[in-house]
This record gives structure tokens, C-alpha cells and sequence, in this order.
């Protein structure tokens, strides 16, 4: 037999992995990923807007004074499939963890109108390199050709200054310049919305140092990035904002719901927090795999005070903002950087929205945008499943902090239902004052706001008055479907008669919110539709109302004209006044 080695359609594969990163924000993500995987203490990340030839032109610098870049170095920094690591650890510094393998993050460059990069190891002569229109290439199914230069110290420092990085001076670090970046975008560059997105889905939001304070241990890495510098500019912003390391929580845990009462009196649980952290927990089936589990509740006032992405009510929507269910709950990832959340895990859809919970485990495998799991084989997500679930019921749930929670909660909410109460109550007798009466036969009945309502009085009077109706309804259900199931024949049982659909509506309209066929008829307390107007199903079919008069008495028909079989509707209110029972305001 031949063989036959496949190949890859290079053009193809660089333009699906530039173009899987879906939002703008990711670019910072890779970014911070490559700048301290290369030992960087400072990290400039920069968004702008240049007039370019009449048109405006996104800029997007990401700086840092990492170990940089050679003539060798820099190819694997373009190629695809191909990451390059230090191979040692520089003098004076302390061995951090590599996040990037697959060589994918950096293709998210090319997404772009142009790419520029400048770098220089402190040992080679620094490199130049620049790619003109990365996008436009691809999507012509070529590779784009980088021009690679050896500069000399005086070009860098010139370049590094033009850009607005002159702190470098001639120190090593990598400059990259992104221009024109996924279709020239500024949505998602906000300054805000950046900070956010560094802050929960980036290393450099790492909760690890939460996870370190919680749980009482040292971890070298976490104590060397504190030290660390990240300066952000986003668009809206004339100067850098420096973010210190690590996600953002409360500054302290409170429990003690009498010192939160001075904040809420009513809910003193908006401000409760209370924070566990596990390390290093080995899995059941996988015993050389282990995970990270941090888990706080948090209640909204608490989170509000750190957290201003947080929409808020009589408050102007900003770009980005989101509500809590939205954004909290139970987050998998690895490298201590968020990926996918799996709420169900250790809460009901009612309770995870007070959760700020991460758990960690370095073996899971993520799709090239990194923005699942699913690569992960299925039995190793079960597992890491089945252990947070164990924590969870025995050492969280059974705790004396999260019982207490849970009381108070319940105490609340029962608090709350009463005042509901209370309040509904109140609110029924004005519904009740609003209403009309009438006396049949010596009962009282009132006049129906809905359907459920318009049923109780229809099988009221129709078993006071038994040819009310033209038929009898044997079977009610207003959840599903029609309402009623009735006979024409009033005398034959059950078994022995044809039985037909029949829906009730407080008031007919235009649009029936059901099909026509099938239905047998309409019984409503009071319609607006005149004579010759449409009606449409709906399934989009339509019949003209047709309304006849014999004496006083009125027939109401929807005549179909794809159907011979044409739809009865019977007003109530006015079937009740014929046979001289009228209703009159409650207040008479």
C-alpha cells in the first residue's frame, strides 16, 4: 500500500486560530500569559485611537521587561504550534509556572491590520519585526511573510521611546504593537471592561494568593508576582491605572450578623462573607492529579463595595456591567485563571448566584482559545466533580459558619414572605374594592381579571344554571393547551359523546394565542372586536368575526375561510345580562 503523510492547509489553520478568540479582551489575556511566562516584573498594557490616512486606526502596545527575545526565539513566536520557554531561570528570579504550550495565544496578533514587534534579550542585537496586513493575507489563504531585522541599541531605544515606552531604556523586554485589531473594534477596550476582564480571566488575576491567605500556606510564585507591576491604559483614560496581583475579593470575611444589622437591618446578609480554601486535595480515581477548591458566599452589598462592574438599579447602563448571576458562581480552570463554570456542581440555580468560588487543576486540557474544558477527558472531569462535591457536603455545608447562613436565610425569606403577605393582602382588597357583582340564585359572584378567574364563574353559574351554556364543560386545565374540554350533548356520559375544546379569555383580541383548529369555542367575559375585523391564530391563520343579531339576542362566529368548521365565541357578561343578572360596582 502507498502512504500518504496529510498535510495542513497553513493559510487555514493560522486564519481559524487567529479568529477563534471571540472578544477583544482576549488579546490581554495571551499578552499577560506570554509576559510573565517570560519573567517580566513590569507589564504595560495600552489601548489607543491614531488618525491614519483620514480614518481612525485602534492601537493596542503591550510592553514588559521580560527576558525577550532573539533572532531564534522570535520565529517560534510566529510560527504555529511552536512555544518556546526559558530554558532556565534568570539570576535573581524565582521559577514560575509556564501557562502557554500550544503556540496558539499569539496567533490572535494576526488578527489585525498590521503587526509590529520589538525585542531584545540583553545578549543578541534586538529585533525588528514587522507583518503588514496579517488579516487580509489570511483571508486570501496565505501565510503572511514577516520581515525579521537585527537592529542596533539605538533603534531600540528610539522606537521604545516613540511608542511611549522609554522606562525600558536598553534593558531586555518585547514590545508588540497590534494595529487595526479584530475589525478595528474599540467595544470591549474600555478601560473599565479591561480592568474587569484582567482582574477575573487573566494570570495576572490569579486567586491563588486568596486561596494562600485562606488556607494559611506560602507559595513562592504568589509572594514573587505581588511584587510585580501591571500598568493599564483602556480607551476613555489619558493616564496608566497600575492593578495590583490577584483577583479581587472583600477585604475580610463577616460572619457576625449582629455587626452586619448595622449595615442592613432588614437583610444583613447582603454584607455577609465567609471564605474556605483546600490545597492540594488529591482526586479519588486520579490520585497523581490534585485540585485547588476556594468557595465564599457573598452577599450582593459586599460585592458591590469591590466590584463596580456590578450593574445597580437607577444607575446608567456602562459597557461591559452585569449582574451577578451573570458573572459569579463556581469557575473550573487551570493556571488559576477561570475557564467555565459548573454551578450545578454545589448549588441550586437559587443559591449559586451568591457563590465566588474557583477550583483549580492543572490537568485539564482546553480548547486552543481556551475558553473550555471540553478537551478534558470525561472521566477526569467526573472525578474533579465528585471531590468539590465531597468538600463541599463535608466540610462546607456541615460547617457551623454555613448553617448559620442557611438560618438566617431562612429566617429572611420567611420574613420577606410575611411582608409579601402582608402586602398582597392589601393589595387583593384594592383589586376587590375595583370589582363588579352580581347575586345568582343567591351566590354572590365577581367579575373575572383573569382566566383562571373566568373559569371559576362559568362552572359557578353554569351549576346554578344548567342551560347557561350551549354545552357542558366536563374537564378544566388552564397550565397546558385549551382550557376547557366540553360536550354539546349535556345528557350522554362521558364515554359515549364527542368532546371539543373550549378557551377562556377575559377579553377577545385579534391575536389568538392559540390555533384554530380543534377549538369548538370561545367563552370570554367581554370582547372588542368589530364586526368584520381579523382574527389571526397562532399559526398564523386567520378568520373574520362575524357578529348577527336576532332581536336581542347577538351570535358571534370566526369564520374561517380555509375551514368549514368555524369558531363560536360566546361573551359571558352579556349572556349573564339577558337572562337579568347584572353586576354592579362592589362599592354599591
Amino acid at each position: 500500500m502507498a502512504e500518504y503523510i496529510p498535510v495542513v492547509k497553513q493559510a487555514h489553520a493560522f486564519r481559524e486560530i487567529s479568529q477563534d478568540f471571540t472578544t477583544p479582551e482576549e488579546i490581554f489575556r495571551e499578552a499577560i500569559a506570554n509576559s510573565l511566562d517570560a519573567y517580566a516584573r513590569h507589564l504595560w498594557l495600552r489601548t489607543s485611537v491614531a488618525e491614519q490616512r483620514g480614518r481612525e486606526l485602534v492601537l493596542i502596545d503591550l510592553s514588559d521587561d521580560g527576558i525577550g527575545m532573539n533572532a531564534k526565539s522570535i520565529e517560534a513566536f510566529l510560527n504555529l504550534s511552536d512555544s518556546q520557554k526559558p530554558d532556565s531561570i534568570p539570576t535573581g528570579m524565582m521559577k514560575r509556572r509556564m501557562t502557554g504550550y500550544k503556540g496558539h495565544g499569539t496567533k490572535i496578533y494576526y488578527n489585525s491590520e498590521k503587526l509590529e514587534v520589538l525585542s531584545y534579550d540583553g545578549r543578541s542585537k534586538p529585533i525588528w519585526c514587522e507583518i503588514d496586513d496579517p488579516r487580509g493575507e489570511l483571508s486570501e489563504s496565505r501565510v503572511p511573510k514577516a520581515k525579521i531585522e537585527e537592529v542596533d541599541v539605538d533603534f531600540l531605544t528610539r522606537r521604545r521611546g516613540e511608542w511611549g515606552f522609554q522606562e525600558l531604556g536598553e534593558s531586555p523586554g518585547t514590545s508588540v504593537r497590534v494595529s487595526g485589531y479584530h475589525g478595528n473594534t474599540k467595544s470591549g477596550l474600555e478601560h473599565a471592561r479591561l480592568r474587569d476582564h484582567i482582574t477575573w480571566f487573566t494570570r495576572w488575576g490569579s486567586w491563588e494568593g486568596k486561596l494562600c491567605d485562606v488556607s494559611g500556606i506560602q507559595r513562592p510564585e504568589v509572594e514573587d508576582l505581588r511584587k510585580c507591576h501591571l500598568y493599564l491604559r483602556g480607551l476613555g483614560v489619558g493616564s496608566y491605572t497600575e492593578m495590583p496581583f490577584g483577583h479581587v475579593f472583600p477585604n475580610s470575611d463577616c460572619t457576625d450578623i449582629r455587626q452586619l444589622r448595622g449595615k442592613d437591618e432588614v437583610d444583613p446578609l447582603k454584607y455577609y462573607v465567609k471564605t474556605w480554601g483546600f490545597h492540594d486535595v488529591p482526586l479519588s480515581k486520579n490520585p497523581d492529579k490534585a485540585i485547588d477548591f476556594l468557595f465564599a458566599i457573598e452577599g450582593e452589598g459586599a460585592r458591590r463595595e469591590y466590584n463596580d462592574m456590578l450593574r445597580r438599579q437607577r444607575r446608567p447602563r456602562t459597557p461591559g456591567d452585569y449582574l451577578s448571576e451573570e458573572r459569579y458562581g463556581l469557575w473550573l480552570g487551570c493556571d488559576f485563571v477561570p475557564v467555565q463554570r459548573f454551578n450545578e456542581w454545589v448549588s441550586e440555580h437559587s443559591e449559586y448566584t451568591r457563590m465566588h468560588a474557583f477550583v483549580n487543576c492543572d490537568a485539564l486540557e482546553l480548547t486552543a482559545n481556551r475558553n473550555s474544558v471540553e478537551n478534558t477527558p470525561a472521566e477526569l472531569l467526573a472525578d474533579i466533580e465528585e471531590k468539590v462535591r465531597a468538600i463541599f457536603a463535608s466540610e462546607i455545608a456541615e460547617s457551623d459558619e454555613y448553617l448559620k447562613f442557611q438560618s438566617e436565610l431562612l429566617a429572611i425569606e420567611r420574613h420577606r414572605a410575611a411582608t409579601k403577605e402582608g402586602a398582597d393582602y392589601k393589595r387583593r382588597l384594592r383589586r376587590l374594592s375595583a370589582k363588579e357583582y352580581a347575586e345568582i340564585k343567591g351566590v354572590t359572584f365577581y367579575s373575572p381579571d383573569t382566566e383562571t378567574d373566568l373559569i371559576a364563574l362559568a362552572a359557578g353559574a353554569q351549576a346554578l344554571l344548567p342551560d347557561l351554556l350551549p354545552f357542558i364543560v366536563r374537564d378544566y386545565d388552564s397550565h397546558f393547551g385549551f382550557d376547557g374540554l366540553a360536550a354539546r350533548n349535556k345528557v350522554l356520559a362521558i364515554n359515549e359523546t364527542q368532546h371539543l375544546f373550549v378557551e377562556f379569555k377575559t377579553e377577545l383580541v385579534r391575536e389568538f394565542n392559540h390555533t384554530f383548529d380543534c377549538l369548538e369555542a370561545i367563552l370570554c367575559w367581554k370582547s372588542r372586536i368589530r364586526d368584520g375585523e381579523i382574527v389571526s391564530d397562532l399559526g398564523g391563520k386567520t378568520g373574520t368575526y362575524r357578529i348577527t343579531s336576532h332581536g336581542d339576542v347577538k351570535t358571534r362566529m370566526i369564520v374561517r375561510a380555509d375551514s368549514s368548521k368555524n369558531v363560536e365565541v360566546i361573551v359571558l357578561k352579556e349572556l349573564l345580562e339577558q337572562r337579568g343578572y347584572s353586576f354592579h360596582p362592589v362599592g354599591e
